[in-house]
C-alpha cells in the first residue's frame, strides 16, 4: 500500500508540473489525461492491496481499507487543483464535481467490482475457477484471501454468471483468411463485383 502511494504521488506531481498556468498542457487534456494514464496507473492490482471500505448500517465501524483511502484521497486532491485552476483552500469534493472525477473510494470499489466479475466468468479449465469457487463457498473468520473478500463484498457468484471461454488454439497459429488491398478504386470495385457473384451463386 505504501508503495501504492508513493507511485500515485510521484505521479501526481509529474501531473501538476504538466498543467502549469502559463506553459502546461489545456485543463480539458489534462482531464483526459488523467483519466487515461494515472487512473489505471494507481488503480493496477486493485484487487491484491485492497480490501474494499465497507458501512454497515447497525454499526458505526467502518472496515477495510480505510487509511489508504484517504491518502488516496490527499494525492487525488493534487490532480483536481491542476486540472481547475483552483485556489488551495477549495472543497475536495466541489472540485470533483467540477472535473467530473470520482470518489477515490468508489474509484477502487469499481475496479475491484471488475475483477469479481471477470472471475466469475472464468471457465471450468481455468486455474482460478477452483480457488473462486471454494472462496465463494465459504466466509473464513481468519486468513481471509483477496478472492474471500471480493466475492462476499460484491457477492458475485460464479454459476449466475455466463462463462467467458478462452482461446483454444497457440498464439502462432497461422491466420485463417487472406487479405487483399487494391491498387486503384477500379480495381477493389471490380473484386468487390466477382466477390458478389461469388456470393449470389
Amino acid at each position: 500500500m505504501d508503495n501504492v502511494v508513493v507511485k500515485a504521488t510521484n505521479w501526481m506531481l509529474c501531473f501538476r508540473h504538466l498543467a502549469r498556468p502559463a506553459m502546461g498542457v489545456k485543463l480539458s487534456l489534462m482531464h483526459q489525461l488523467f483519466l487515461a494514464v494515472a487512473v489505471p496507473h494507481f488503480t493496477y492490482t486493485t484487487d491484491i492491496w485492497f480490501t474494499p471500505v465497507c458501512r454497515h448500517p447497525d454499526n458505526a465501524q467502518v472496515t477495510g481499507s480505510v487509511r489508504i483511502t484517504r491518502r488516496l484521497m490527499s494525492v487525488q486532491r493534487i490532480a483536481t487543483l491542476a486540472i481547475t485552476g483552483a485556489i488551495c483552500s477549495t472543497a475536495s469534493d466541489i472540485m470533483e464535481v467540477h472535473v467530473n472525477l470520482e470518489l477515490i473510494e468508489l474509484l477502487l470499489h469499481k475496479a475491484c467490482h471488475k475483477v469479481a466479475l471477470r472471475f466469475a466468468s472464468l471457465p471450468e479449465t481455468h486455474l482460478l475457477h477452483k480457488p473462486v469457487k471454494l472462496s465463494m463457498r465459504r466466509y473464513v473468520n481468519q486468513h481471509r484471501s483477496p478472492l474471500h473478500n471480493l466475492m462476499h463484498t460484491y457477492e458475485v457468484e460464479p454459476g449466475k454468471y455466463k462463462v467467458i471461454k478462452t482461446a483454444d488454439h497457440p498464439p502462432n497459429r497461422r491466420i485463417g483468411f487472406c487479405m487483399r488491398i487494391a491498387d486503384t478504386r477500379e480495381e477493389s470495385k471490380a473484386q468487390d463485383a466477382a466477390d458478389q457473384d461469388k456470393i449470389n451463386v
